[in-house]
């Protein structure tokens, strides 16, 4: 996007105006001019004609009544004007007038961003919020957002070797370009066929001609009775989406089968569209237009946000280092900033929010009043024009201390004492994203898209330019907030390294061992690179290291833990040796304790010390993650876990809540055992002692056990013995980790994320019921409960995410599966997980009283 694309959004206003005048001659000579039809009635204050637009508001009040033309208009340019009309008229203004463009893909009446409050909308905007754009589903997409996020890291990281300047503007509407046709349509468009190139071009002129509708609007009713067809041609050239958009159609179509799972919006855009029992009947034409209403949304809108708060960023280089400081200290320097780190983020987001404050995408946004009604008792015709000033309510100075000046740290003072003590007024005071039934419903994804690119340029680069500040101009005549002088930086990489991604992590050697014994050949000659390449660790202080049994040359004592039962050679090497030992697997330090005294030594004097597990295998996995509990360093988010299981989830009195929960699952494990004793027939102590404990825990942590009959049991079960059975590589994958992240080897990576994907959609589908369950009243609440209002409270100690909450569920359901002797042995577990019994205890049980004993075992509540 170059300064002469900028300019083609901004029209000559002087000659519209006066070409309007023109076509307003005639028409207030042949035509009945609009009157109150209820007379006496006050409108809202009205200002001299042809007044400055951005002023009026301060000068005449927050309420004023406009006429352009022959168009009624209502300026609403303050919070709690907003919030009246919100609070009140919020149906009557949810629609936004006729759509301006007929039949056209680009503002036409089957457009979602033009269509009237009905069915239609709803419909849209309920398929958007809960399969488009909702959590899950942004949840499923985050892979491909960290892909575009690290191409966008490369192509800045390229422009930074060879010293070349970059328009922010541009970079980062090919990301949010990129970012949005991939979640709708699977893919990217293409640069080899100039696919890419097309799109981008229609996207600048569909937002150039904003300006230029927004006028056809005022003007439709006048035009359309003297037949002009205003900016009729321009949009139809522009509706060359069609062609594009009907090849896409068409690929998805074919590939869509009898078992085929849809796997971007395009394919549930097209099972709503094939679905005969769907709430509202959509055409292709609705798919399509929906596609152009989220491209040109998407994608200037949030490069427009990116370049003012980079520009914001560079003239204030005290709130950059402070933001870099945040980053290194939550991130590091090895890695990028990703999406699952925002929350953990807060002065990054307050960044991002101030941003939008100062400089938000639309400046206004427009509504229609359906119907009359009244206003701060003024009376509002029916049809008139309803236009919200955000710009001037985000920089009000009743509400906003200092508010010309750029200071994330007011998102944050104000998230700490939360609304409690604001006025009802005031709630509206921060609307980037419009308000009410027709807000912006991508704003979760802007927000996620923002926040990720902002963090990227500032973690990575440090950025020059031309001058000691950046012109801070608006360019005029644009509805969408563009700087007057495109934003151009030259960028310098901040590390020598670049940053690994899991995509290029993920093009390096994965291997995939079979076998011990090719593991170990493996590490062998890993190990004797290491050495040559790298400076071995020895003690700096010449201190004295507790004694150490012989070891092997190389793997010293690797040889120790290969046994089967690795715990009883442990045993005999400390009888031998003593309670305290020193060990050395590879180049990897271990202590070995063996008694109970230094037992009590190391924990009373270094309990803190040595209150981490060290880093987890593979950090965005749910199983051996860093989301989880297990290998969550001390710190602030193990705290607060702590905290809430020993407050609200363990609690005595939550205990006693579920005892009745206890007494149930009680009695059916003693009528299974009864069943079986009464059919003479063996029974597997481990197993149904599983089944006890994991209908108690399951019911007590979700609300519900596992169904037997639909499988849904044998798959838990299937992914916790595949979890157990990649306990022992995890455990030489974080004895070697920094051998191999050196190497750069993603150890076992493919074997972990298989099975932590599907945990994760197991898990995804229960945090979806019990978010459906929250939107009812219901007494009754289980751990997930508790747990995911945590997640919806921003003023929580520590925000935790989606893949916290199913982390903890995933250990649940290891520690508690886990604990049983039916088909895992000692030959497949290590690290002392769980003491597995090599042969399973099989019994036949014989019932030593009468059945009728089963009434002593009902639950308290019968």
């Amino acid at each position: 996007m170059n300064v002469s694309s900028r300019g083609a959004a901004a029209i000559d206003e002087s000659l519209v105006f006066g070409s309007s005048g023109v076509v307003y001659a005639p028409y207030g000579d042949n035509l009945k001019k609009p009157k109150d039809s209820r007379a006496g009635r006050d409108l809202p204050p009205s200002p001299p004609s042809f007044p400055s637009f951005q002023k009026i508001s301060y000068k005449y009040g927050p309420l004023l009544h406009l006429r352009v033309f022959h168009v009624p208009i209502v300026l609403a340019s303050s919070a709690s004007v907003a919030y009246e009309i919100f609070k009140a008229q919020d149906v009557n203004v949810s629609s936004r007038g006729h759509a301006p463009a007929g039949e056209s893909l680009l503002f036409g009446s089957s457009s979602f961003f033009f269509a009237p409050y009905g069915d239609y909308f709803k419909f849209m905007r309920k398929l958007i919020a809960t399969k488009l754009l909702g959590p899950q589903a942004l949840e499923r997409s985050r892979k491909i957002r960290a892909d575009e996020l690290d191409r966008f890291y490369r192509n800045l990281l390229d422009k930074a070797m060879k010293k070349e300047s970059v328009d922010i503007v541009e970079e980062a509407a090919k990301l949010n370009n990129n970012i949005i046709c991939k979640m709708i349509m699977g893919r990217s468009c293409s640069e080899d066929n100039g696919e890419a190139e097309r799109v981008r071009g229609l996207v600048i002129e569909s937002t150039a001609l904003t300006k230029q509708i927004f006028l056809g609007m005022i003007f439709d009713k006048p035009l359309k009775k003297l037949g002009i067809s205003l900016f009729q041609k321009d949009i139809k050239s522009v509706s060359r989406f069609d062609e594009l958009l009907e090849k896409i159609l068409v690929e998805h179509e074919e590939r869509m089968g009898k078992h085929y799972k849809a796997n971007d919006m395009m394919d549930l855009l097209l099972e709503a569209y094939g679905d005969e029992n769907a709430e509202y009947k959509i055409t292709r034409n609705h798919i399509k237009s929906l596609f152009v209403d989220l491209v040109i949304a998407g994608t200037d809108t949030s490069a427009q946000t990116i370049e003012w708060t980079m520009a914001e960023l560079i003239n204030n280089p005290n709130i950059l280092e402070r933001l870099r400081e945040e980053i290194e200290s939550v991130v590091g320097n090895t890695r990028l900033v990703q999406e699952t780190d925002l929350p953990n983020l807060p002065y990054l987001q307050a960044v991002v929010k101030e941003g939008l404050r100062l400089h938000p995408p639309g400046a206004v946004f427009l509504r229609t009043f359906q119907e009359r009604c009244e206003l701060k008792g003024f009376y509002i015709p029916e049809k008139t024009l309803l236009v919200v000033n955000v710009y001037a309510i985000m920089r009000d100075p009743k509400l906003w201390e200092d508010p010309e000046e750029f200071k994330p740290e007011r998102f944050i003072a104000s998230s700490r004492s939360g609304q409690e003590d604001e006025i009802r007024e005031e709630v509206l005071k921060y609307m980037p994203f419009s308000t009410g039934r027709r807000g912006c419903p991508g704003s979760n994804l802007a927000y996620v898209s923002v926040g990720t690119a902002i963090g990227v340029m500032a973690q990575c680069f440090d950025w020059r330019i031309k001058g000691e500040k950046v012109n801070m101009n608006e360019a005029a005549g644009t509805l969408v907030l563009t700087m007057a002088q495109p934003l151009m930086c030259t960028p310098g990489p901040r590390t020598l390294n670049p940053l690994p991604s899991t995509t290029i992590m993920a093009a390096f050697i994965s291997v995939d061992f079979q076998n011990c014994f090719i593991f170990i050949l493996l590490c062998f000659f890993s190990l004797l690179c290491y050495s040559l390449f790298f400076k071995k660790p020895k003690d700096s202080r010449g201190c004295d290291l507790p004694p150490s049994p012989p070891s092997l040359p190389i793997i010293g004592h690797l040889h120790l833990l290969l046994s089967s039962l690795s715990h009883k050679s442990l045993q005999k090497i400390s009888s031998k040796y003593g309670p305290l030992l020193h060990l050395r697997i590879f180049n990897v330090p271990i202590i070995l304790v063996s008694s109970a005294s230094v037992a009590d030594e190391v924990f009373r004097i270094h309990d803190m010390n040595i209150s981490s597990r060290g880093a987890a295998a593979i950090d965005e996995s749910l199983v051996f993650g860093s989301s989880g509990v297990v290998y969550a360093p001390y710190g602030d988010y193990l705290k607060f876990v702590k905290k809430i299981i020993a407050t609200k989830l363990l609690r005595p009195q939550v205990l006693e809540r579920s005892r009745g929960l206890r007494a149930e699952e009680l009695q059916r494990f003693y009528n299974r055992i009864l069943d079986k004793a009464r059919m003479n027939e063996n029974v597997e102590i481990g197993k149904e002692a599983t089944m006890l404990m994991n209908n108690i825990l399951c019911r007590m942590s979700m609300g519900r056990s596992f169904s037997e009959e639909n499988g849904e049991a044998e798959r838990v079960r299937g992914l916790v013995a595949e979890s157990y059975a990649l306990a022992k590589k995890i455990f030489f994958a974080s004895v070697l980790r920094r051998l191999l992240k050196k190497l750069r080897i993603p150890l076992f990576k493919k074997d972990i994320m298989d099975v932590s994907n599907r945990f994760n959609e197991l898990l995804e589908k229960i945090l979806v019921e019990h978010n459906e369950k929250l939107d009812e009243e219901h007494k009754d609440t289980d751990m997930m409960d508790v747990l995911l209002a945590a997640y919806a409270d921003e003023n929580a100690e520590y925000k935790i995410t989606r893949n916290h909450i199913k982390s903890f569920f995933v250990e649940l359901f290891c520690f508690d599966w886990g604990i049983k002797g039916d088909k895992i042995n000692m030959e497949e577990t290590f690290e002392g997980l769980t003491l597995t019994m090599v042969h399973p205890i099989k019994c036949t049980p014989i019932p030593r009283t009468l059945p009728f004993v089963t009434s002593n075992l009902q639950s308290p509540s019968s």
